[in-house]
């Protein structure tokens, strides 16, 4: 079972045999595809030194440079590098986007943007757009997908400088980013006007699973199983007792079965759109949610969160997640110490949401 085929030996709580077989990939390298999607898996399990010697190597000068490029930024984000966005834009495409930039600006027309990517990626690009936006009186035509434009519309209603528009044409969202990141101070910063409501003590909103669709490791490593789940939800109940947990993770349904004798609630976040999801977690006196949309709903809305990371998290919380931004301001992060498994964060989990509580109280 052990070979270039199977990536199960990832599916553990065992770092050292994951570490083990991931090394013995890099070292045969072969097509371009298969040793970039093996070298970005590296990353994400801690091999960061093996990554930096393979960039080294006489078989990366045959690979095409973005995908160096893209490995490079990432391990430059760890390392929280100044100069960020250098080492994944090429120097040429940011004097593209610098011409297009400021000749927009002289004629005060939109600038085309695409976004691309989960709800997630277009919130936290927006936190980041909007403000720079308003703040220069900057017009901006934001390229989406049919979907993300129905997801999207209330929440950005208020802003008539941004349009919505259904296509993918315009600058890559990265390559912006990249402009701002590196010429102006802007920071992500919140920008979601939903009225408040009182909070109600006994409501606690969470997402505990993330969607693999595109990439099952990832979505393992952030996604916390249910029966860790119910032993969390046990806990709640036994110290908290009448708190109300609605749920809007995506479980099948003999989880779901399991949780809902426990008293929790679900919700369906794919059959309703971004607003009434902000109108549920403003209502809530405490969120807890792992890397995925609500995390970023959540900053964008400049509401408090529990961020439950995993131990090799995704590298953007460490651009992201800074004292002068809405997500630092806003979400409080435990990061798992163990690979693989979150058994030893329950009881943390559980007197962070205890303390949560009483502050509102």
């Amino acid at each position: 079972m052990e070979n270039n085929f199977s990536r199960w030996p990832l599916f553990t709580e065992d770092l050292d045999f994951a570490q083990k077989w991931m090394r013995a990939k890099l070292a045969n390298p072969n097509i371009v595809r298969s040793w970039r999607d093996d070298a970005h898996t590296a990353i994400s399990i801690g091999l960061k030194k093996e990554v930096l010697e393979l960039l080294s190597s006489s078989f990366a000068k045959s690979v095409p440079s973005h995908v160096n490029d893209q490995l490079k930024f990432r391990l430059a984000r760890m390392k929280h590098d100044p100069c960020l966005y250098e080492k994944l834009i090429p120097q040429e495409i940011d004097k593209s986007i610098n011409k297009t930039i400021n000749l927009c600006l002289a004629k005060k027309i939109p600038i085309e943007i695409e976004l691309f990517g989960g709800i997630g990626d277009h919130l936290e690009i927006i936190s980041l757009l909007l403000p720079w936006a308003k703040k220069n009186n900057i017009k901006l035509n934001l390229n989406i997908s049919a979907g993300r434009k129905v997801q999207l519309k209330r929440v950005m209603q208020p802003y008539q400088f941004i349009h919505l528009i259904e296509g993918s044409k315009g600058l890559s969202m990265m390559g912006v980013r990249g402009w701002i990141r590196s010429r102006t101070n802007q920071n992500y910063l919140s920008w979601i006007e939903i009225p408040n409501i009182v909070h109600n003590n006994n409501y606690i909103v969470c997402c505990w699973k993330a969607e693999g669709r595109y990439d099952p490791f990832s979505a393992f490593c952030r996604s916390i199983p249910s029966q860790i789940v119910q032993n969390i939800i046990n806990k709640l109940n036994e110290r908290l007792p009448g708190i109300k947990i609605i749920d809007i993770s995506n479980w099948s349904p003999w989880e779901k079965n399991q949780l809902a004798e426990k008293g929790v609630l679900f919700k369906d976040p794919q059959k309703t759109d971004l607003y009434n999801i902000g109108e549920l977690i403003n209502q809530a006196s405490c969120i807890i949610t792992i890397d995925t949309a609500l995390a970023h709903l959540c900053a964008a809305m400049n509401k408090e969160a529990i961020l439950l990371l995993p131990k090799f998290h995704d590298e953007r919380w460490h651009e992201i997640h800074n004292k002068n931004s809405s997500y630092g301001e806003n979400l409080c992060i435990i990061k798992n110490q163990d690979f693989g498994s979150w058994k030893n964060i329950v009881e943390t989990l559980t007197r962070e949401v205890i303390g949560s509580l009483r502050n509102l109280a």
